[in-house]
């Protein structure tokens, strides 16, 4: 599967996820992004239940499928992963690099210092790093397909 090159986001599910982040204080914050066509309809919220919380995020296996079965119940796909760096910038770490091979979406990512968000994705071909994708906030949540 290989993932969009930018991800389009209401301004609404925008200021969720950012609540949802600074909510969560100095533990990272975790969510599954669906939609379709690089459109993000809807937000699943997940608990971060990794055992470092403040350095990492874990969803638990029968959260996130979970889902992608509600994904699919809808007709949707899971086009994303956020996540919030509390502490740090809203680049992926080598950890994130890791996971981001084994889950080939557009990854959203929360900085809780500078509080600006920004995608990445694994470049084409599985080369090392990342690359930064464009994130197309629009006016309203209609207007990202919801």
């Amino acid at each position: 599967m290989r993932p969009n090159r930018e991800i389009s986001i209401s301004k609404e599910h925008m200021a969720e996820l950012a609540d949802h982040a600074e909510r969560a204080g100095a533990l990272e914050s975790c969510a599954l992004l669906l939609g379709a066509k690089g459109a993000v309809r809807d937000i699943l919220y997940a608990d971060n239940v990794d055992p470092r919380p403040r350095q990492f995020f874990s969803i638990a296996p029968d959260q996130l499928l979970g889902a992608y079965r509600a994904a699919e119940r809808r007709g949707l796909e899971v086009i994303g992963i956020f996540h919030s760096h509390p502490a740090s910038g809203a680049a992926p770490s080598d950890t994130d690099m890791r996971f981001m091979r084994t889950n080939p979406v557009v990854w959203v990512i929360y900085s809780g210092q500078t509080r600006e968000f920004r995608a990445h994705v694994t470049p084409e071909g599985g080369g090392g790093g990342t690359e930064t994708v464009a994130v197309v906030v629009t006016a309203g949540a209609s207007e990202a397909g919801a």
